[in-house]
């Protein structure tokens, strides 16, 4: 990691990381966006994310459970952007990391109210970095790619019909979104919370 983002930055991901409990051992093996994410997500309190709250409450059920994506796939998300855009969405987050909890907080919020359009804005505000061109290309591959990736897999789903699909809440509103996809492929979509 020190070689790809120089001394400073690497300090300043060893001093941030250490606020969350991740020792030095650690960081230093890390590719630049996997600090990126951790430290864009707040901390869990439970240390279980919902995602995986719902996989074990499926199978303890006995319920079939079918992945949307692969982890690989979910990986590529971020390790297939050129090193130079890790590093400049790690600098930026660094930066910025006063502000996140707040900005987690109001779209946990936005969540609550279900408030996909404050979502979507949220979402865009947080990814419009210093440098725009990058800000839509990372929407562009961790939002709106994957969508149409997820829609493509949930529609032969949805015609068999008793399906629950969980996904991320930014993975609904905009127009690339999952409601919209879905609405385009025929579906009607409804909300139930």
């Amino acid at each position: 990691m020190k070689s790809v983002v120089g001394e400073e930055i690497y300090r300043r991901c060893v001093e941030a990381m250490a606020d969350r409990g991740m020792p030095e051992i650690a960081v230093r093996l890390f590719k630049p966006w996997t600090v990126t994410t951790m430290l864009s997500v707040p901390p869990a309190e439970t240390g279980e994310f919902l995602g995986f709250y719902l996989y074990r409450l499926a199978v303890q059920k006995g319920i079939e459970v079918i992945g949307l994506e692969t982890v690989q796939e979910q990986l590529d998300v971020f390790d297939g952007m050129p090193e130079t855009d890790q590093v400049a969405l790690l600098v930026d987050t660094l930066n910025n990391l006063d502000q996140l909890p707040m900005l987690n907080q109001q779209l946990l919020e936005a969540y609550l109210q279900r408030d996909l359009r404050k979502l979507a804005e949220l979402s865009n505000q947080s990814l419009s970095l210093s440098d725009e061109a990058l800000g839509y290309q990372i929407k562009q591959r961790v939002v709106d790619d994957r969508n149409r990736r997820i829609a493509k897999r949930l529609e032969p789903l949805m015609y068999e019909g008793g399906l629950f699909a969980a996904v991320g809440a930014l993975h609904l509103p905009g127009e690339a979104g999952l409601l919209v996809l879905l609405r385009e492929q025929g579906f009607s979509v409804d909300l139930v919370y």
